[in-house]
This record gives C-alpha cells, structure tokens and sequence, in this order.
C-alpha cells in the first residue's frame, strides 16, 4: 500500500522534527500562551509534513487523495493563520491588532478552505498525478487561491518579522531574526515550487515542507542560543532587568558573566557575545571580584560596597554596589547578582554640594567683614555725633549767656536814665 521513497521520508522526517519542536516548547512551560500557540503551529506543520510523505508514498491512487485532500488540507489550511496569530502574541502585538478588528477575522480564510478541503475537495483537488517523487496533486482554479492564501499569510508574517528587528534591541531582535530568517527560505521555495508545477506544468516536486526544517534548525538554534520561548516569568522579569537604568551583571559559580543588562552594554562599550562567558573580573575592579566562589560567597550579599566598571576603552567608573546570591530553587546557589549604581551623577551632585558649601562659607566670611566694617563705621558715627553734641551743648550755652548778657545791658541802661 506504501513504497517509501527519499522524498517521501523526507517528509516524514520533518513532520517528526515539528512533532519533537513541538512537545519540547509546550513542556518548557505549558502555562504560557506563547509556548501553546507555537506548540499548535507545530503540530498543524507536522500534519501538513505528514500527509505529504504519505501521499507520495502511497501506491492506491484512493489511498493518496485521502492524504492530499483530508490530512494535507488540515495541516495547510491552519499552518498559515497559527503562525500569524503566533507572532502576533509572541511580539506583543495581539492587543494593538484587536484595537483595529476583532482576531477571529484572520481565521476566517484559513477554515473556508479546511471546510472545502474535508467537505467539497474536488472544488480544491481535480485530482492526482504520479510523478517520480509520488503522486502529486492536480489542483483547480480554487487551488491556487488557497496556495495563494498560504503565501500571503507568511508573507504578512515576514513583514511583521523584519518591522520588528528594525525597532528592537537586544535579546528579542536576535531572536527576531533567526525566526525571519528560517521562514524566508520555505517561504521562497514555497513560492518557486508551488507554484511553477501548476502554473508551468515543470516536473518539480513541492518543496515547501521539506525546505522548513531551516526554520526547525534556525529556531532550535535559538532556543538554545538565546532560550526562546522561555518561561514566562523569566522572560518578564528579563524585560523588566534589560530596561532598568541600573546597571545588572549576573555571574555564574565559576565568576564569569551569564547576563548584562542594555544599560550595562550601552556604558561599558561591549556587545553582549564579547562579555558571556568571561571572567567577571574583565568589567569590574574590586577585591570581591579576585576571590574564588567560594571565598565571594562568604563576602555575600553586599550593600552599598564600592567597586568600579572597567570601560572596554579602560577607563573606569566608579559604582555603588548591591550584590545577592542566585539561587535556583530554595537552596542550590547558581551564581550571584549584581546591581550596580553609577555615581558620577552621585559624585558630581556632592562636588557642586562641596562647592556651594564653600561658596556660602565665602559669603558668610564677606558677610562678618561687612558687619565689622559697619560697626567700625557706627562707632565712628557715635564718637562724631557725641563730640557734635558737645559742640551744640557749646553754642547753646553760649546763646544763653549772650541772652543774659543783654538782659544786665538792659537793666543797665535803665539805671543810667533814671539817674
């Protein structure tokens, strides 16, 4: 009933991949919405790969329209608007979009088509050819629209991929990128494959599945590489640490760098890859940072301890640090933590505190210089007023003797005349 050929097994083999992708996420944390929408894109790609390795290897021409038709159309029909509605939850985008429509909408062209491919297949499949690779489906006009509906779907998908690398940092652009990447070849093969058979009637098998175990390497690459599709807490709590204007550094038990977060990055000069894996002591210049793991343990946690960041360029900064043990679990230790606070902006604060200090010890030093001088000034004034006193005292005394001078003169006179 089957021959199983290298295509056909070619299929087959990639189905297994997005079979084993797919139960490896949804275990890494079942909880997360991510990680269940990917886990059904890969199973509805592992039906599509599937059906196309047992049609091909079928021998009854009945047997292979089952396969093409049923279980090929499952897997084509869901694959496209999955991987959209995926990238959608996976890039934060979900909520912006349901501002515009509702999301049930971009369902709508992929079940018309897996209701015309389970129910009215001979609106889709005109029927089977046997070609080298296998049988192979002949498809009507209606076939090239839903071939069309596959490519369009991705396509949005790519654009929306590549929007996203050109406005993000960090973490999530790599991993923006790995996954552009990896749909980029089997959409283009897809393109190529798909459509020249129907369109061109040139006897090239389709491609498109097999071509997608890029997109299974470059995206199992990624998960090891920069874990994708983590938990989720982790995820947020990296966010959140890759935002932070503190400085984070994370260093594992054998003192070297697992994590720095963008501002570190952004400070220091080094790109990420440049610092993982390296001795911590590279970056920070502290006598905590020379000792063994075992001897730092005993020094930990730390507050407020000095230390200073080692630019890529050499030269220093200088940094307030907080330092906690990294535990997975209740007491196994991973590593240690570091926050570190830059204190330029501290030190430069305390210089020009410093400085008003001493501009105000000038001022109050002016201030009793101008005090003394006004109470010189005033007792001056005091000794000028009490000697204008003594003075006018003088005159006065002297306008009074005058006054009585010419009272006598006068009583005088009238003594002469009555004489």
């Amino acid at each position: 009933m089957y021959s199983f050929g290298i295509f056909s097994l070619s299929s087959l083999l990639v189905a297994n991949a997005y079979l084993f992708l797919a139960i490896f996420i949804i275990f890494k944390d079942p909880k997360n919405t991510v990680n269940r929408f990917f886990a059904l894109l890969n199973l509805s790609m592992c039906i599509w790969a599937f059906g196309e390795g047992m049609e091909r290897a079928s021998i009854m021409y009945d047997t292979a329209y089952f396969w093409a038709t049923v279980v090929v159309g499952i897997g084509s029909s869901l694959e496209p608007v999955l991987f959209l509605h995926f990238w959608l939850i996976f890039s934060k985008q979900a909520d912006k979009f349901k501002k515009i429509m509702p999301i049930f909408v971009i369902y709508i062209p992929g079940i018309i088509f897996l209701v015309l491919r389970i129910f009215f297949p001979r609106l889709l499949v005109s029927g089977l050819t046997l070609e080298y690779w296998g049988y192979a489906t002949e498809g009507t006009k209606l076939f090239m629209a839903d071939i069309l509906y596959v490519v369009i779907y991705t396509f949005i998908c790519l654009l929306l991929i590549l929007k996203i690398i050109n406005s993000s940092l960090g973490k999530f652009k790599k991993q923006a990128q790995y996954i552009g990447w990896g749909i980029s070849l089997p959409l283009l093969v897809a393109m190529i494959t798909q459509a020249t058979r129907p369109l061109f009637h040139f006897p090239i098998p389709e491609l498109t599945i097999t071509s997608s175990v890029f997109f299974v390497i470059l995206f199992t690459y990624s998960i090891n590489k920069y874990q994708l599709m983590g938990i989720s807490t982790k995820l947020i709590a990296e966010n959140i640490i890759s935002t932070m204007e503190d400085y984070v550094i994370a260093i594992n038990k054998q003192m070297k760098v697992v994590f720095v977060n963008n501002s570190a990055l952004q400070s220091i000069g080094y790109k990420e890859e440049e610092l993982i894996n390296k001795p911590v002591s590279l970056i920070l210049a502290a006598d905590v940072f020379k000792l063994s793991y075992d001897q730092a343990l005993k020094k930990f946690p730390l507050r407020d301890y000095h230390a200073e960041i080692i630019l890529k360029n050499k030269d220093k900064i200088s940094v307030s640090v907080n330092a906690s043990v990294l535990k997975e679990g209740l007491n196994d230790v991973a590593g240690f933590v570091f926050d570190l606070r830059d204190m330029r902006p501290t030190e430069e604060l305390i210089k020009g505190l410093e400085q008003n200090k001493k501009d105000l010890e000038a001022s109050k030093n002016e201030l009793i210089v101008s005090q003394k001088e006004l109470e010189r000034k005033n007792e001056e004034f005091e000794k000028t007023n009490e000697k204008f006193k003594q003075i006018n005292n003088l005159m006065v005394g002297r306008e009074l003797k005058m006054t009585e001078l010419k009272e006598e003169i006068e009583k005088l006179k009238e003594k002469l005349n009555q004489a």
